[in-house]
C-alpha cells in the first residue's frame, strides 16, 4: 500500500498521486490555500515576478477602467460591513474582542502527543495570517523535566 502523507493545511491523510514532494491534499480549498503560499512566497523572494505581476494589474486596471465606480455602485452596503469588521481585527488582543485565527483546526481526537499549529501573538496585536508549525509529545510526569531536575 503507498505510503500516506498528512495534508499540510486540513491535516487530512491522503496518498500521493504522482509527485513525491506534494504536501497538500487534493481538495480545493487546500490547493488555493497551496496556491496562495506559492504565490506569496514567489512575491517575496521573485522581484522579476513582483515586477511583472504590478505590470499585468496595471494594464488590467488601464483595460478595464470603469470597473471598480460600478463594483462599488452594486455593493454599497459592503464598504460599511467591510470597515466595521477592520475595526475589529485592528482593535488589540485583550482589548474586550475576541481574535480568532480563521482557518484554525478544532481536533477530534483525545491525542495528547501530535503535531500542532501555534499562532503566535503579541500582547496589542492582532492575530496573523501565518502559522508555525511544531510537535509537541505528551510527557510522563516522572520525566526529569517535571521534577525540577536537569537533563
Amino acid at each position: 500500500m503507498p505510503k500516506q502523507k498528512r495534508c499540510w493545511h486540513c491535516r487530512k491523510r491522503f496518498v500521493a498521486k504522482c509527485n513525491p514532494k506534494q504536501h497538500y491534499c487534493g481538495a480545493a480549498k487546500c490547493q488555493q490555500i497551496r496556491k496562495n503560499r506559492w504565490e506569496k512566497n514567489k512575491r517575496q523572494s521573485d522581484p522579476d515576478y513582483r515586477e511583472n505581476q504590478r505590470r499585468a494589474q496595471q494594464a488590467w486596471s488601464n483595460r478595464n477602467r470603469g470597473y471598480w465606480p460600478v463594483y462599488r455602485q452594486k455593493n454599497r452596503g459592503a464598504e460599511a460591513k467591510n470597515a466595521k469588521g477592520e475595526a475589529v481585527q485592528r482593535t488589540p488582543m485583550g482589548a474586550g474582542e475576541a481574535h480568532v485565527k480563521m482557518d484554525a483546526q478544532i481536533s477530534k481526537t483525545s491525542e495528547l502527543s501530535r503535531d500542532y499549529i501555534a499562532f503566535l501573538v503579541k500582547k496589542g496585536d492582532v492575530a496573523k495570517m501565518d502559522a508555525s508549525e511544531l510537535k509537541n509529545s505528551l510527557l510522563s510526569m516522572s520525566c526529569p523535566v517535571f521534577l525540577g531536575e536537569r537533563l
